[in-house]
């Protein structure tokens, strides 16, 4: 044979066992994405005689324990049984159409542990007493259900009592009176892969354990998919939305569960939890649900690493109950986090449900720190602590005390809502440090509060400053910065005082002079108002002494880029901006910057070793007065395994095929020689 067509002749058989071997992947990894809800072993089917398509009237009964109804008398007496009951050559019943006609069931099983399957059958209007099902299993274990169509007016569609080591998978359930599947006593049954919609409950567990619910759809249902004293099971991958009058997933009295991976969205509540303790729920979905996970009178559960977007998450019960939670890495997107702390007193939050605000009642001595963008609002609270945190750019009030005394607000950021602070019925409150800029209507309002003191807060540019009601009396203000407000104070309360007895407030508006330069007006500032009270030590200062005030909205605290450098995204509140520049190595090199937003130098991000970088932005404005704030964030370099680069499994078909040809060729030119 010549070279030439002994090459051709290789090479083509190369190619043919290369298309057939990624046919045989392809087509394999398609049974398995496609069918993975199928448990079985498939090799065994061989064994299974074929039937045909049967269409019966009246329903199927088979009861192991009666030798007048079992399964042998079954497949013997009936062409639409067939096999011997092991697992090998399991009792099959396939391809059958039963209408129920307002019967019990159209296939019931009972007291069975013999190997059996029922499968691709249409079972329809079994009835709408309790205990009625398209396919009913009544003490029975090691059946498989598979690719059956059980909906259209049964009570329930798929329903086990008592029964365990079940399979059920690939079913449908739908449009059924009350339950697409119902589980009652049943443990260590897998369900993966049925479609239950539009039905009350689509898929109920009552007293069960140690089942595993995986890539089931329960969509258009009151309930989605529902645990009554449900321990040890699992649910991962399912899909539970668009159940507008309750739970996508719902959890009550049920212990030690795990909830992970699943999507419930367009939910009236995507999770709950009630009554129900020493669950995992993580990596699961809830966009656009009422409220995202509710957990309502619930000991230590586990929440981490769920997204949700436009809706929150609500925790309803004691104070015991809710700090006993672990919540953790959980992405919340276009929404704020949402708390209802209630205690046994019974107060009801029923008037509180605004998505966007974290609502405390009836809550002391807490730590609440660090939260961004929420509105923060306290109701019966005492001695409680607010610092750090940004409530922020909301429909709502920003901080918000009702009835709450002697709690400290420190570091807060209130800016760009209806109101920035609102204290009402709240006394013995310290404000100091906070921001409260952009408001649409007060910086801060106080109504029937007293002996509150603010100090040091910056308010700017809303309507009204600061606003004492009539009923508001002995509270102290000073040391504060009023700049910008259409009116920076009014007082109509009594005995209110508006500094110290050394110094006041700084009040842009003011029109007296510092004749002996020591940092006082010599005339009081007037406050507006029914009171007609008095700064009678308002701060004066020659010229502009208040640096400009960054903040970094862009890139976040502690997050991880790469190679390319990343983006950032300020603001700053500064009326004579003049510089902005930012450094990345500890001050060595500044780049000087001409907007809020831009992309970091890519020379200089890209000298920078992997590890904890600090960023520092800087701002100074005409007056000379600079700012500055740092975030720390990471940088990770991607490496190969063992610094080889990655070769797909396709090329080594072709480098395969490249050696062995050119190995032939060199043999034959050897042997020439």
């Amino acid at each position: 044979m010549k070279l030439k067509t002994k090459v051709l002749f290789l090479l083509t058989l190369l190619i043919i066992f290369l298309f057939s071997s990624i046919f045989n992947s392809r087509f394999s990894k398609n049974i398995i994405t496609n069918n993975n809800y199928i448990e079985f072993n498939e090799k065994n089917q061989t064994q299974i005689k074929q039937t045909g398509f049967w269409n019966l009237t009246g329903s199927i009964f088979i009861d192991d324990s009666d030798p007048n109804y079992n399964w042998s008398k079954t497949a013997s007496e009936n062409d639409w049984c067939s096999g011997s009951g092991n697992w090998t050559d399991p009792y099959v019943i396939e391809n059958v159409t039963i209408d129920g006609q307002g019967s019990d069931y159209c296939i019931e099983i009972k007291d069975s542990n013999t190997y059996f399957i029922i499968r691709n059958c249409s079972l329809y209007n079994s009835g709408s007493s309790p205990f009625d099902a398209g396919i009913k299993l009544d003490t029975v274990d090691n059946g498989k259900i598979i690719n059956n169509n059980c909906s259209d007016n049964n009570r329930n569609g798929i329903y086990l009592d008592h029964s365990d080591n079940n399979t059920l998978s690939g079913n449908t359930a739908s449009n059924n009176f009350y339950r697409g599947i119902s589980l009652y006593y049943s443990d260590i049954n897998t369900l993966s892969g049925n479609i239950a919609d539009n039905n009350v409950i689509g898929i109920w567990l009552g007293y069960n354990n140690n089942n595993k619910l995986s890539g089931n759809i329960a969509n258009n249902n009151d309930y989605g998919i529902r645990l009554d004293y449900g321990n040890n099971n699992t649910l991962s991958g399912n899909n539970a939305s668009n159940n507008k009058i309750n739970d996508g997933i719902g959890l009550y009295f049920s212990d030690n569960n795990t909830i992970s991976g699943n999507t419930v969205n367009n939910n009236s509540i995507g999770i709950f939890l009630g009554n129900s303790n020493n669950n995992t729920i993580s990596g699961n979905t809830a966009n656009n649900n009422n409220v995202g996970i509710y957990l309502y009178y619930c000991f230590n559960n586990t929440l981490s690493g769920n997204f949700m977007n436009f809706c929150g998450i609500s925790l309803y019960g004691s104070l015991a109950e809710v700090a006993s939670h672990s919540i953790d890495n959980t992405n919340l997107v276009n929404n704020k986090l949402v708390y209802y702390y209630v205690n046994e007193t019974g107060l009801e939050s029923s008037d509180f449900t605004d998505a966007g605000q974290i609502i405390l009642i009836n809550c002391n001595n807490l730590i609440i720190s660090e939260l961004d963008g929420s509105c923060i609002h306290l109701y019966y609270c005492v001695n409680n602590t607010l610092s750090e945190n940004n409530a922020s750019d909301n429909n709502c009030h920003g901080i918000y005390l009702d009835n709450s005394d002697n709690n400290t607000l420190s570091g807060n950021t209130a800016s760009n809502n209806g109101v920035g602070i609102y204290l009402i019925y709240s006394d013995n409150n310290t404000l100091s440090g906070n921001n409260a800029n952009n408001n649409d209507w007060y910086g801060i309002y106080l109504l029937s509060g007293h002996n509150n003191t603010f100090s040091g807060n910056t308010i700017n540019n809303n309507s009204n400053g600061i606003t004492l009601d009539s009923t508001s009396n002995n509270n102290k203000i000073f040391l504060n910065h009023f700049i910008n407000n259409e009116i920076n104070a009014e007082d109509n309360g009594i005995n209110n005082t508006w500094d110290n007895g050394f110094i006041g407030n700084y009040w842009d508006d003011y029109d007296g002079v510092d004749a002996n330069d020591d940092g006082i007006g010599d005339t009081p500032y007037i406050i507006s108002g029914t009171a007609v009270s008095h700064d009678n030590f308002p701060i004066w200062t020659d010229g502009d002494d208040i640096a400009p005030v960054i903040t970094i909205i862009f890139p976040l605290l502690d997050g991880v880029f790469g190679l390319d450098a990343p983006n950032y995204n300020l603001s700053i509140d500064e009326l004579n901006l003049d510089t902005i520049w930012y450094t990345l190595d500890g001050g060595g090199t500044n780049y000087t910057i001409t907007g809020l937003t831009g992309t970091f130098n890519q020379t200089a991000w890209g000298a920078l070793s992997e590890g904890s970088v600090t960023i520092r932005f800087y701002a100074n404005d005409t007056a000379g007065n600079i700012g500055f704030i740092d975030v720390e964030v990471l940088i990770e370099f991607p490496e190969d395994v063992d610094g080889l680069p990655i070769i797909s499994f396709g090329n080594y078909y072709i480098l395969f095929m490249f050696i062995t040809i050119l190995s032939f060729i060199i043999l034959e030119k050897r042997k020439k020689k």
